[in-house]
């Protein structure tokens, strides 16, 4: 993949490296811009195949730490560090809007064309004329990044991904910390969460700024476990002021905080004091960035683009041609806006019920749950939205009946990556969005039915997991939604041959 990503990843035009000899050959020429694609195909298939045997070696008991799938990570991640980036150029994106705070202008305001130059040259179309949906504290680092760095565009880039990377490393750091507070076996969850592919992909070298909110809001978590919640809400509310959609994370410390079985009362005092620490936190965060909430009219900018794996738009797209087609008008766009609306009200009715009458589930699990319905049923489907709930989740434990959807759609994203990398950049592979989500729901299907090691352990598997050491999912008796949550399954300090 990091070979390919010389010839196909997001280069700006003046960025030196792209006059480099074997790099200028990789993307000038035809063969050299055949043989990137197909270097950068095999990579992430190989990353996918490598994934799922490493998954049958954790559920079967021979890898029973995390020190070890920690190493296999950075191993991993090594190649894509330095590269340019691939399946996305929204970094672009970023460093454009942090050039625009560096010269005193309003992000929320202000489009990256604006100020026309060299900060536009690999910034995708969509977002040229768009304001920023971040938080203060995002805006304000990709701000210094350029202060750094200058125009020197990719070395900012660089920089970018660098914060990304801490995001990365606060999951590996929390991920098994919480599964275990959960009663689940930190090994497994690691392997769910922080080696799926799609962290390499979107994470590592699509440097989007969804993994440090990830990695704050997991280390907010976790602090809440700990009995820490003044600092869980202050991490949280850090991870907000990156993206909005952490502070989902605000109602379930709350949960935490408050105990099990808690009266409506208490939690109620506990949300009030976490709403209170988090305007404190943005407050002091936009003062010092020098912004207002006008992050807050942005919110939308996401949802002006289109895309097949959203049920919500695809729905509502394909209802607008069929009343088109039946001669009563384009009405596309106001089934959007109603659809959108009444999905979006779903989700946050549903997450309400969790908060006001919390089931068995425990908090954690609730809270990634409410993040993977904000982003499967939001306006727009990016592969890295599912990792906001899809981490969370990991960390709360799948049931053995989970698992194998889990991985089958990390299969069939890993393949719309490559052939549809975003909903708003141009692509590895040059189909139709349509043509990518059918083939990436038959590489899902064909990846698990196709071999006979991944078909037995995760659709013949119950009873392996059953009989399996340190294969534990979530727990089903009982809540563990308390700080003194139960441990079920420990992580053995060792890890055997």
């Amino acid at each position: 993949m990091a070979i390919g990503a010389l010839g196909v990843g997001y280069l700006p035009q003046r960025a030196a490296m792209s006059t480099w000899p074997v790099i200028e050959i990789l993307r000038t020429t035809t063969a050299g811009a055949i043989f990137s694609k197909i270097a950068v195909a095999i990579g992430a298939i190989l990353l996918l195949r490598a994934w799922l045997l490493i998954g049958g070696d954790v559920r079967a008991g021979r890898i029973t730490g995390t020190k070890r799938l920690n190493k296999m990570f950075m191993v991993w991640a090594a190649p894509l560090l330095l590269v340019p980036p691939l399946f996305s150029q929204d970094v672009y994106s970023y460093v454009a809007q942090g050039n625009l705070l560096r010269l005193g202008l309003d992000p929320y305001t202000m489009a990256a064309s604006s100020v026309p130059g060299p900060f536009l040259e690999a910034v995708s179309p969509w977002w040229l004329d768009t304001p920023a949906p971040y938080g203060p504290l995002f805006l304000l680092l990709a701000k210094i990044c350029v202060i750094i760095t200058g125009e020197h565009i990719y070395l900012a880039s660089l920089l970018l991904r660098a914060s990304a990377l801490v995001g990365v490393w606060l999951i590996a750091r929390y991920l098994p910390i919480v599964a275990q507070r959960c009663g689940v076996n930190g090994t497994t969850a690691v392997w769910v969460g922080l080696l799926n592919p799609l962290v390499f992909m979107h994470f590592v070298s699509g440097s989007h700024n969804d993994a440090l909110m990830v990695g704050l809001l997991l280390a907010g978590l976790a602090m809440g476990l700990n009995n820490r919640p003044y600092l869980g809400i202050v991490l949280i509310a850090m991870a907000g002021t990156i993206k909005i959609p952490a502070l989902v994370g605000l109602g379930f410390i709350g949960l935490i905080w408050a105990g099990k079985d808690s009266a409506l009362g208490v939690r109620i005092r506990c949300w009030a004091i976490s709403v209170v620490i988090t305007v404190g936190v943005f407050l002091f965060t936009n003062a010092i960035a020098g912004l207002g909430f006008g992050w807050i009219h942005a919110l939308g900018t996401p949802g002006v683009v289109r895309s097949w794996i959203s049920p919500v738009t695809s729905v509502s797209v394909a209802s607008g041609w069929l009343i088109s087609a039946a001669g009563f008008g384009d009405h596309t766009e106001v089934i959007l806006a109603v659809l959108r609306g009444i999905a979006t009200l779903a989700v946050l009715a549903y997450a309400a019920k969790l908060l006001i009458k919390p089931n068995k589930q425990t908090a954690i699990r609730s809270a990634g749950l409410v993040l993977l319905l904000l982003a499967v049923f939001g306006p727009v489907i990016q592969p890295w939205y599912l990792l906001w709930g899809l981490l969370i989740m990991a960390a709360a434990g799948f049931t053995r009946k989970e698992l194998p959807y889990v991985v089958a759609a990390t299969a069939g994203l890993v393949i719309h990556g490559l052939t549809q990398s975003s909903a708003t950049s141009a692509d590895v592979l040059q189909v139709a969005d349509p043509v990518s989500a059918i083939l990436a729901i038959s590489a899902a299907v064909l990846g698990i039915m196709s071999s006979r090691t991944t078909r037995t352990e995760l659709l013949e598997g119950k009873d392996r997991w059953a009989n399996a050491p340190h294969a534990t999912s979530i727990p089903e008796q009982g809540d563990h939604s308390s700080a003194e949550a139960t441990v079920a399954g420990k992580i053995s300090p060792r890890e055997r041959p």
